[in-house]
């Protein structure tokens, strides 16, 4: 994992507006959460030049580019003849990273909005992103788009470190705020956004993705759908992504969220590599499923045999292989302790103390809400 300071909530906020120079303006002409690429037109017309930075780099060249440190290079590049062929992009980067997808249901005083019709109208940032044509870069770091009917908050990557957790839940906030205030402008009053469903991500190797799935899914996924879940929730989705793991649940925020973050990034750990093998002793009897909409894994509430949001932490798992049958209250204990040892110095005493009271009992496992995986 590479050095870097993590900057906290505030420092995730980044103008990537139009700048004009002497000369020539610069404006985002792709934007990912690992890479974006600039575009430098001239003023008197011609073709442009590209820049492409690296996502920790963004934030150094707007500032030399503010100051007026960037403009004899870019008006040299401009005076230049093109190249023959395109020079190699920045190297994503390789460090451990956590985030979190809030997907919300609109409603209105006739009932509920297809976001999709409206979202397209609302002035919420940066749109650069070369797959989603709804989604835009915000002022506030973070994403905002539409997935199928539904609203969809995304937050920026953060760097893994002590209060990482707290730094992903303040951002989710700060994402719905500037969504609220802005459905607010453009639809006046009668609005509101409900919680649909909560994706986390957490980096994970570009190799080995489908194992890593599995392995979590047979082993933490009862464990973290009883921190994550509620009642009426249906199971939780377990997918693999190009260098990250994605999981899919119940629509939860606050502290209840800062928990289960914690809980997933030490339990994604605990899968790879040679500790991966620790865990699969703690694999459990389960009926997976091909999850519907996208590639990945579907854990159903009832794939242990029983119904685990009904029977909670006294649900009876077998083990898979020997045929041990514990309780989902021990089997949670059991695995939070190979999470709980991989965190170290990744997360703070304090964070570690909140995981604590819930697995062992402390403080509740959630409340009834409504909502679902989706």
């Amino acid at each position: 994992m590479g050095e870097h300071t993590r900057p906290g909530p505030a420092g995730q906020a980044l103008d990537l507006a139009p700048r004009r120079r002497g000369g020539f303006t610069v404006t985002v002409d792709l934007c990912t959460w690992d890479l974006t690429v600039f575009r430098v037109h001239p003023d008197a017309g011609g073709r442009p030049v590209f820049v492409a930075r690296r996502e920790d780099e963004v934030r150094d060249f707007l500032r030399d580019l503010d100051a007026g440190r960037r403009d004899a290079d870019l008006l040299a590049a401009l005076a230049r003849p093109p190249r023959r062929r395109l020079a190699r992009p920045p190297r994503p980067r390789r460090d451990l990273r956590l985030g979190v997808e809030h997907e919300y249901r609109l409603h209105g005083p006739e009932g509920r909005v297809d976001v999709r019709g409206v979202i397209d109208g609302l002035d919420l940032g940066v749109r650069a992103d070369p797959t989603d044509p709804h989604a835009q870069r915000g002022p506030w770091g973070g994403v905002v788009t539409a997935d199928g009917a539904e609203a969809e908050v995304a937050t920026p990557p953060v760097v893994a470190g002590p209060g990482a957790a707290a730094d992903v839940v303040e951002l989710a906030r700060r994402g719905r705020d500037t969504l609220e205030r802005s459905l607010a402008a453009a639809l006046g009053g009668g609005h509101h956004l409900e919680g649909y469903s909560t994706h986390l991500n957490v980096s994970a190797p570009r190799w080995g993705d489908r194992g890593l799935a599995t392995t979590f899914a047979t082993v933490f996924a009862p464990a973290l759908m009883l921190l994550l879940d509620r009642p009426t929730s249906p199971g939780l989705l377990v997918r693999p992504r190009p260098g990250r793991l994605e999981l899919g649940g119940e629509f939860c925020d606050g502290e209840e969220l800062e928990v289960a973050l914690v809980f997933a990034l030490g339990a994604v750990l605990a899968c790879r590599g040679r500790q991966g093998r620790a865990a699969r002793r703690l694999a459990v009897d389960l009926a997976l499923q091909p999850a519907r909409e996208r590639y990945g894994w579907y854990v159903d509430r009832r794939s242990v045999g029983a119904d685990l949001y009904e029977g909670g932490r006294g649900t009876a798992l077998s083990r898979r292989g020997s045929g041990e049958v514990v309780t989902a209250g021990r089997h949670l204990e059991q695995a939070w302790a190979l999470a709980r040892a991989r965190l170290a110095p990744l997360v703070g005493d304090d964070e570690l103390a909140r995981v604590d009271a819930v697995v062992g009992g402390t403080a509740p496992l959630p409340r009834p809400q409504e909502g679902e995986a989706s």
